[in-house]
Formats: C-alpha cells, sequence, structure tokens
C-alpha cells in the first residue's frame, strides 16, 4: 500500500487541529457550536489510492461533537481531489486548498497530490489479508477457526501470513484464485453468492474489498511478505464521545504506524464492530450511528492491532427529572453522575433490616444472630451502619468467608491438593484477610513462593496448578483479568494480546518446579515460541530477565506496580462484583478494550483508593459498603426499572451454596452461631481437662500392665531413625555400590533423628534432601532395632520407590527393588538392626512399612483400638530409673489420648477448623446440596464456574432434599417449645432479619393454631415454608 507522508506536526491519539472563532452558529441545534477542530493539518497523497479521513469536531456547550457530516467541503473543479463524506481520494497530481465551511466561518485545509500515475501494487500483507479480515473470512466463525471451513483453512484474522499464503494460491490445486480471469475466482465468487457459499453474501461490488481482491489477483496475487509490520493504530477521536441531540454520529478515522516510520491512513480497510449494536452501531467506512441508550465499545480492528473507542448514547426520556440524592462518599458522586447522564434516577435507600441481611451475607456469608438483629433494628444512632460495616470487616467471620472467595480462584481443594496442603493453603489465605495484608505484598509472597509447602503455606499456590500453561493462564486471570488462554494458539481475537506475550508470560514460570510439597527453581528452563521457535524473554520489561534465576520476581514487580494498568483495577473491580453482584467491569475476569467499564471514572477513582491505601482490601470494602450506592433498595422506580450495568439499585441474587446451606441451618437453629464457637470450644476443653484429670490416678497402674505387657513379647521394635544423606542423580547405582558395611550406633549416631511419628501401615512422608532439583533423588536411610525373645523368621512389607535393606550387617537385597515387596527376616535372639536405603523422587517420598507375621500389636486395657506404638514401646523397654522427664510425658500422653480424648480432640479441631459452616471451612464440602446450588469444583481460576442461576434440581432439592427437610425438623424440635407469637417472630428474625407483619402474624398463627393437635409438624411446615420464599432463598 502507498505511504503517506504525514504531517510533521502529526501526534498520535491527539487531534492536531486547525482553530476558527467566530460568531456563534446555532443552525446546528443543541447550543452553540465554538471551537471547531480538524483532524489534520495539511494533507499528502501519494499515489492514486492514497485517501485520507477527515473528522470535524465541533465543540457544544463544552462538548466535543462530530460535524464531519454536517459542515461543506469545497474542492474546485479542477481541483486534484474529491471529498466524499470526508474522506478525500486522490484525482490527478497536484495541489490546493479544501475549503470547509459551516455556517459563516471557512476554514482552508491544503492538500498535495504526487504519483498519480506511478504504478501502486495491493500489498498481500497489509491490504489483502487486512480485507480477508473485513469481509469476515478469516474470523473464528468461518476460515479463520482452528479447522477451517470447507477446506479453506486461514489464520485467525490473519496473524499468521505465511498459513494465508499457501492458503490462498497453493492449497485446493490452486482453484481459489484465476489470474487469467480475476472476476472467476472462487475468492470473489463465493462471497458474492456468484456460486453456492455456505457463509452467505460476503462482498457486493460496490464495497472497497471488492476492488482490493479484483486488482490484487489482476496483479498477479504476490504474496510476498513484508518485513515491515505495523507497531500501532491510532483512531480519530482517541478518546470516547456522547451523542445525542443533534449529534447522533461519530466518524472515526484510523491511522497505522509501521515499523519503518510510515504513517498510513486504513480507515477504509480495518475492520468495525460495536459490542453493543442496539445502542451504537458502526457501518464499514468507520461511521458510528446512536441507535438507543446506553454505552457502547467500538473496537476497531488492522491486522493484528486492536483499539476501541466508548460511545455513549443519551436520549431523552419522558418525564425525567434529576431528584437530587444523598451522597455519602466519592462512590456515590461518581455513580450518580453517569446516572445523571443517561437518565437514570436512583432507588432510595434501603431499610435497615435489608441493610443487616445484606452487609452480613456479603461480608460474613453467615445470617445475622437474632439478638443482634434486634438491637440494630432498636438502635436509632446514625452512625450505627458505620459501626456494623467497621465491626464485621474484624471479624473472624469475615477472614474466612472472602478467603473461600479467594480459594475459589486458586483451586484450594483436596481435588488439586491434600487435605493437610489445602488446610495449610486456606490457613494462609485466612491470615491474610484477618490481617489486612497490602495486596500487593501478598501477590508477591505468592508468585515468588519456594521451599516447602509446611513452612511457607504460599508455595501451595504452585503446587495445586503444577502445568506451565495453567500457572499462565491462572495468573493472568486472576490478577490481570484477562483470559490469555485465546493467545496461546493465536492472536487473541479480541485485544492486543499476542502469542508472543503469552509465552513470554509462560517464561516467567519455565524455571519453577512444583511437586511433593516443594516449590523449587531450576537452573535452567526457557520456552520457545511454537511457531518461529524464538527463546521467549520472561515478561517483566527487563532486558536481563535471561540471566535471573528468579524471574518470577521481576513479573510481580511489574505486576504490582502502581503505574500498572490491571493489577489495582482488577482486584476492586472483583470486590465491587461481590459487594453488588455485578463489576464495574463484566465479566470480572475479561479486561479488554472491547469490553470497556461502565463507569470509567468510578474504576479508577477506587483503584486510586486502593494504591493511596496501600493496597488494603478492608479499606475498598467499607469504602463501597459505606455509600449509599451499596445500600440502595432493590426497589425500582420508573426510571431505572431497566437499568442492569450502572447501579442505579441493588441487584437480588440467589444465595450462593454455602451462604444457604448456612442460612437455613441457622434459621432453623441446627447449626449454632458461628460467635459461640470460642465458648463452646472452651467447654470441650474443659471437658478433656476433666476427662484427663479422671485417667490420672490410674496411670500408674497403666504403666505396669503395660510394662508387664511388653515383657511377654515375642517381638517389639524401637522408633524410627532416620538420617537424609543427599541428593543423587544414579539411584541404582549409589544403592548398589552404599558401601556400608557397619552398623551406626542408633543411640548416639550422628545425624540420625528419632521418629515416633513414623506408624505402621500408613504412608510415612520422608523429608527431602535440600539440594535435591528437577528429577534427582534424594537418598533417605532409616533404622530401626527389632528385639526377639528368641531366633525367628519374620515376614515384613514395605513400599518405597527404590530400596535395598541391610539386617544385622547383611545385605538382604543384593539389588535396589521398586515398589511394594515382602521379605523375611531371620532374626538373632535380642537385639536385630534393620537398615533400609530408600532414594525417592520429590514426588514420590513416601514409605509404608510392616510386620505380616507374626503380628506383633499390643493392647493394653479397655480401648482395644489404641496399640502401643514402636516409640511406646522403646520407652517401656528402658529402666524406670532411665527415664527421662520427657520420656515420661511420651507415655503420660499415649495414656490420656484414650478413644474418648480423641473424639474431643477431633471435636476441637473441627470447630477451629470450622468444618460445620459452609462458608467458614477450609475447603468445599462438595455434598449433594452444595453442588445443586452451584459450588465450584475449584477446577479452574473461573468465576464462571461458580453457577449462580436458579434450576429445576434447586427447587427439587428444596421441595424434597433431605437437607432442607432434616434442619426443617431440627428447628421444629426447637421452636415448637415456644409460643406461636413467640416463634413466629424469633423465626422471622432469624431467617428475614425482620419482624413479620401483622398480616403475616395472622397467618402464621391461624396455620399453628389449627394443627395444634400436630404441633411439632405444624411448627416444621411453617419453618419450610419461610426457607422456601424469595426473601429468604434470595440476597436483596
Amino acid at each position: 500500500m502507498p505511504s503517506i507522508k504525514a504531517y510533521s506536526g502529526f501526534i498520535a491519539f491527539l487531534l492536531v487541529s486547525t482553530s476558527l472563532y467566530a460568531a456563534p452558529n446555532n443552525s446546528l441545534g443543541l447550543g452553540r457550536v465554538g471551537k471547531i477542530e480538524v483532524s489534520l493539518s495539511q494533507i499528502r497523497l501519494e499515489g492514486r489510492r492514497d485517501t485520507q479521513q477527515i473528522v470535524v469536531t465541533g465543540i457544544v456547550n463544552g462538548e466535543p461533537r462530530d460535524i464531519t457530516d454536517k459542515v461543506q467541503f469545497d474542492v474546485p473543479e479542477q481541483g486534484a481531489v474529491r471529498i466524499r463524506e470526508g474522506r478525500v481520494e486522490a484525482v490527478r497530481d497536484g495541489k490546493g486548498d479544501i475549503v470547509i465551511r459551516i455556517g459563516n466561518r471557512t476554514l482552508r485545509l491544503p492538500y498535495t497530490v504526487s504519483h498519480y500515475t506511478k504504478p501502486a501494487p495491493i500489498r498481500f500483507t497489509t491490504e489483502t489479508l487486512a480485507i480477508l479480515t473485513k469481509q469476515g473470512c478469516s474470523t473464528g466463525s468461518c476460515h479463520g477457526s482452528p479447522h477451517g471451513k470447507g477446506g479453506f483453512s486461514l489464520s485467525l484474522f490473519g496473524y499468521d501470513a505465511r498459513i494465508d499464503r499457501i492458503s490462498l494460491t497453493r492449497d485446493g490445486f490452486n482453484r481459489r484464485i484465476n489470474g487469467i480471469e480475476p472476476l472467476e475466482s472462487l475468492l470473489i465468487k463465493k462471497p458474492l453468492l456468484a456460486v453456492p457459499h455456505v457463509g452467505g453474501k460476503r462482498l457486493r461490488k460496490t464495497d472497497i474489498g471488492y476492488a482490493v481482491l479484483r486488482d490484487w489477483i489482476a496483479e498477479g496475487a504476490s504474496t510476498e511478505l513484508s518485513t515491515v509490520s505495523c507497531d500501532r493504530i491510532t483512531l480519530t477521536p482517541s478518546a470516547g464521545r456522547v451523542l445525542e441531540g443533534d449529534f447522533k454520529a461519530q466518524q472515526i478515522g484510523v491511522t497505522a504506524q509501521f515499523s519503518d516510520g510510515r504513517v498510513r491512513d486504513v480507515t477504509p480497510i480495518a475492520t468495525y464492530t460495536s459490542s453493543h449494536p442496539a445502542v451504537a452501531d458502526v457501518t464499514p467506512d468507520g461511521k458510528i450511528i446512536a441507535k438507543g441508550r446506553g454505552q457502547a465499545s467500538i473496537s476497531v480492528r488492522y491486522l493484528d492491532k486492536l483499539e476501541s473507542i466508548f460511545i455513549t448514547v443519551v436520549e431523552p426520556i419522558a418525564g425525567f427529572v434529576w431528584k437530587p440524592v444523598q451522597e455519602y462518599n466519592s462512590v456515590d458522586r461518581l455513580v450518580n453522575a453517569k446516572l445523571r447522564q443517561l437518565k437514570y434516577l436512583p432507588s432510595e435507600t434501603c431499610s435497615d433490616s435489608e441493610f443487616l441481611r445484606r452487609l452480613y451475607l456479603d461480608l460474613t456469608g453467615l445470617l445475622p444472630e437474632v439478638d443482634t438483629t434486634r438491637q440494630f433494628l432498636k438502635d436509632a444512632s446514625l452512625d450505627k451502619r458505620a459501626k456494623k460495616i467497621k465491626a464485621l470487616l474484624a471479624s473472624e467471620e469475615y477472614a474466612r468467608f472472602w478467603a473461600l472467595k479467594k480459594a475459589d480462584l486458586m483451586r484450594v481443594s483436596p481435588r488439586q491438593l491434600s487435605e493437610e496442603r489445602a488446610g495449610r493453603f486456606s490457613a494462609w489465605l485466612v491470615d491474610s484477610l484477618r490481617q489486612d495484608t497490602p495486596y500487593d505484598q501478598f501477590t508477591r509472597t505468592l508468585l515468588t513462593a519456594q521451599g516447602l509447602e509446611a513452612k511457607n503455606p504460599s508455595a501451595n499456590y504452585f503446587l495445586g496448578i503444577r502445568s506451565q500453561e495453567e500457572r499462565t493462564e491462572m495468573t493472568a486471570q486472576i490478577f490481570m483479568g484477562t483470559r490469555v488462554e485465546c493467545a496461546k494458539c493465536h492472536n487473541h481475537p479480541f485485544e492486543n494480546w499476542t502469542m508472543r506475550d503469552y509465552y513470554r508470560i509462560a517464561a516467567v514460570f519455565a524455571r519453577t518446579k512444583a511437586d511433593s510439597g516443594r516449590v523449587q527453581l531450576a537452573s535452567v528452563g526457557e520456552v520457545l515460541h511454537p511457531t518461529t521457535g524464538e527463546k521467549m524473554l520472561p515478561w517483566g520489561r527487563l532486558p536481563n530477565s535471561f540471566e535471573l534465576q528468579d524471574r518470577r520476581e521481576v513479573f510481580a514487580r511489574w505486576l504490582t506496580d502502581p503505574a500498572n494498568p490491571f493489577f489495582a483495577r482488577v482486584e476492586v473491580n472483583r470486590i465491587w462484583a461481590d459487594l453488588m453482584g455485578r463489576g464495574v467491569v463484566e465479566p470480572i475476569d475479561d479486561f479488554r478494550s472491547s469490553n470497556p467499564p461502565s463507569n470509567v471514572p468510578l474504576l479508577d477513582y477506587l483503584a486510586g483508593e486502593f494504591v493511596k491505601s496501600v493496597y488494603s482490601r478492608k479499606h475498598i470494602l467499607s469504602l463501597i459498603c459505606n455509600s449509599q450506592t451499596y445500600q440502595r433498595s432493590t426497589r425500582t422506580n420508573a426510571f431505572n426499572k431497566d437499568d442492569t450495568m450502572l447501579f442505579s439499585h441493588a441487584k437480588p441474587r440467589l444465595l450462593t451454596a454455602e451462604q444457604l446451606k448456612d442460612a437455613i441451618g441457622g434459621a432453623t437453629r441446627g447449626l449454632l452461631p458461628a460467635s459461640s464457637l470460642p465458648q463452646r470450644i472452651e467447654e470441650v476443653h474443659t471437658a478433656l481437662t476433666a476427662h484427663y484429670n479422671t485417667l490420672a490416678p490410674k496411670f500408674e497402674s497403666w504403666l505396669t500392665e503395660a510394662e508387664a505387657t511388653l515383657k511377654q513379647a515375642s517381638i517389639r521394635q524401637n522408633a524410627w531413625r532416620v538420617r537424609v544423606a543427599a541428593a543423587i542423580t544414579a539411584p541404582n547405582r549409589t544403592l548398589k555400590e552404599a558401601g556400608i558395611t557397619g552398623i551406626p550406633t542408633l543411640s548416639s549416631g550422628e545425624g540420625w533423628i528419632r521418629r515416633p511419628d513414623y506408624l505402621e501401615q500408613i504412608q510415612n512422608s520422608l523429608p527431602i534432601a535440600d539440594t535435591v532439583v528437577n528429577e534427582d533423588y534424594s537418598l533417605t536411610t532409616l533404622a530401626r532395632h527389632i528385639f526377639s525373645d528368641k531366633p525367628r523368621t519374620i515376614r515384613i512389607s514395605w513400599s518405597a520407590e527404590m530400596a535395598r535393606l541391610w539386617l544385622n550387617g547383611k545385605p538382604l537385597t543384593p539389588d535396589p527393588v521398586q515398589g511394594e515387596r515382602q521379605i523375611v527376616l531371620p532374626l538373632v535372639s535380642g537385639e536385630n538392626t534393620l537398615l533400609i536405603q530408600v532414594a525417592t523422587t520429590a514426588n514420590r517420598a513416601q514409605f509404608t512399612y510392616r510386620i505380616v507375621d507374626p503380628s506383633s500389636d499390643m493392647t493394653v486395657g479397655e480401648d482395644k483400638e489404641r496399640r502401643l506404638t514402636a516409640a511406646v514401646n522403646e520407652v517401656l523397654a528402658a529402666s524406670v530409673a532411665s527415664r527421662t522427664p520427657e520420656q515420661v510425658q511420651e507415655l503420660r500422653n499415649f495414656y490420656q489420648t484414650d478413644s474418648v480424648a480423641r473424639t474431643l480432640l477431633q471435636r476441637i479441631a473441627s470447630m477451629n477448623m470450622r468444618m460445620d459452616y459452609a462458608t467458614q471451612r477450609p475447603y468445599p464440602e462438595l455434598s449433594g446440596f452444595t453442588t445443586t446450588f452451584g459450588q465450584p469444583q475449584r477446577d479452574t481460576a473461573c468465576t464462571c464456574e461458580r453457577q449462580n442461576s436458579p434450576t429445576l434440581l434447586q427447587a427439587l432439592e428444596l421441595l424434597n432434599g433431605q437437607t432442607a427437610y432434616a434442619r426443617a425438623a431440627e428447628g421444629a424440635r426447637f421452636y415448637s417449645k415456644q409460643s406461636d407469637p413467640a416463634l413466629i417472630e424469633e423465626f422471622y428474625l432469624a431467617a428475614l432479619s425482620r419482624f413479620p407483619s401483622e398480616k403475616e402474624r395472622a397467618t402464621a398463627s391461624k396455620y399453628l393454631s389449627k394443627r395444634a393437635n400436630n404441633r411439632e409438624q405444624a411448627v416444621m411446615d411453617f419453618l419450610w415454608a419461610v426457607i422456601n420464599t424469595q426473601e429468604f432463598l434470595f440476597q436483596h
């Protein structure tokens, strides 16, 4: 495509204008047209196919309005150019002035045309491919799909010219191009529907695309691949515009900046799409036409570059008068400004009961307790709402419930991690919210985590997402609000993310190795571009990133920089969506220029507050909750009933699966209030202490019996001793040539660690050498004494990745053995020393052992489920005089932990982990009830995994399910003890956070009195009826 030499004063993203001031002109309607701006200072066209779009802007009542279609363009008959709807086209070589007239004002725009007679062939990479995108041929729904259509495949939006040149001129026996008769080419005839075409009519003879394809084929269909690429495109106007009144159109001008420094007007061959055509549509020539009230994003694509302009369409609404509403903070001011502009009248403030229930569900996931509701409704102080917000943000319930939201995104689940690891990761997330850890610090800690997860729980982020691709996509989705997986195989179809960007982010995690509870950094590891084979520079903007050992630190610094366009906005948008039911950007993890915020100033303000508060999540939550916007009623008025995205009223939302389960339990009193947990835990501790005191006097008698039992045993074992040697790279050779000729003295051997927690018949986790990386093995030595009352043989089994055994210094396995095995041990009378050397990789660092025959189990007392452990036997075998205080305490601890104590300890652990509360527990319960109501499996980082829409299965679950029925039955037993007026009021307060109306009282009383002969069933019916109401099931 011939170049256009741009005026030297041209600056991208600005209107370089020539201005004219004169008397006001009111002939255009809608106020005064003051300053007039023209997008160009002069025009220079080189070649007959060069064109240039003029955009004329008038300032009307202080606002820019497009008047391109309202001005008159005059060119002398002998001029070298002609103008069609503001588009300047060359006619012949020459120069002159274009006269722009508006009323009694004129403006002259100089032009020059040169090289009109010089050949100007169509360029394949910058024109032909752009037209194939514009006509829809290379889109994802047509030939740009992964497998093409009808045997014809193009790269998506022309991102790979090498593929397209083959498809167009080589594939299909070269039948798509007819160089002798260009108009007989299938590339033209099919989209014209001159021959059948599944894709329908895509081309007309009046289209610019028709001329480009016809001329390209006629010129020989050159597919030369240019070394010049498009660096960026610039739109005129660059900022969003408002269309209203007499100004319902906006012309767009598009210029492309190329790598060789040239600037070209590409307005005719760019592709235009609207996010909401019912609000604002756009013509193939780039003219935006207002259609209806609202906001829309107009996306402009040229080759692999995409930019957008935000359009607001304002229309008069009959009877609308803005009524001033109380504004509590800047959130309200910014929300109301947008509402006033688009003529939506905000709803009134919600009632105290609605506010309290909403706030508790939003911040804690739980319903407020009855006493709390009574006190709040009775309180007449003006600041009671602000106080309640502050109190809940300081509560443990808040920290746990909002940790659940983050855990959903980070896949904290035994499905991805073990229960222990999921619990530790969840506890870390809870603590970060409890302490209000600055979100930038939280993110850096998470993304640079390494070491053992038991010591650094944030390492579970990588342990739960092990593949490099998942880490790339999940990190981008959570922290950048970008679904970058679209750029894995091709450039992102709706944003400027390219394949290069995807693999640069992937390179950040190329050296991160995570397995068997440990995250480590490898010394090598690169990512190659799948198409070009290029070694990708890790994302982070540092040229020496290849040499940095931990590339994640560079990426994390870039990500959390206050200037980052994503980080702060993505998180405040998530918080806003969690509170308001919809994000300012929606979907909340789909930030892109073609999906702009519904209120840009609001999102910018929240992000700025987030940064200023040192990334305090509690500050943003408090700011939003204290706004009148958050506290608005769900009840709409005649002027906002159609609003779905501007927050003129609260949005009713179905309770989440966890909220609903806890709400039913809490309202029916089957689930005690979470606030009572500290007291209940203390009560169990008291019971445990009392049980210990009951056992204490019997300790000596138990000890005597245990010692006697041990003396009668034919076989006993001491606790394992473990020693980690080092990392090895050749386990077979190392084990075979271990050269262990002497048995260490286990009681005093240097480096041995006693492991009383290593028990028989369970998988015991082995320590890993600190130097283990990649696929290295860790060499671990285990040793124990086995005592026999006489020479005998016993049979043992063990399981390990690779092991070799010695007994009393003699090898039992000449060669290393793998997996689960059994072997006979020839014991001598007295002490025998068993030594096992194990080689394990990091992901299989486990060891299992047991004596198969004869049984070595020993029990003492009435608790036959509790067997004496090897560690206890070892202490019992020592003389009373030689036992240390620590050993005596070890015996006492074992004795006290009987079945009763174990039950009490398990109850304490369960209450500490809040396992009974779906909104508070460390990982999902995934019961039939919660999955029916949309609880996510935590398989992805997408919020879409949680289903919040009502379904038929949910209705059936509430009507016939065991969960609701059992809770209602429990509640009936509790409430039936109260009088009718008391239970009606109590349950309304518990379930709906309000007092019943007189009509509701009368209806319920009448029902209960009629069924007094079966009161418990009548009460159950009443409870069941209330929990099936929309008022209970929805957050409002």
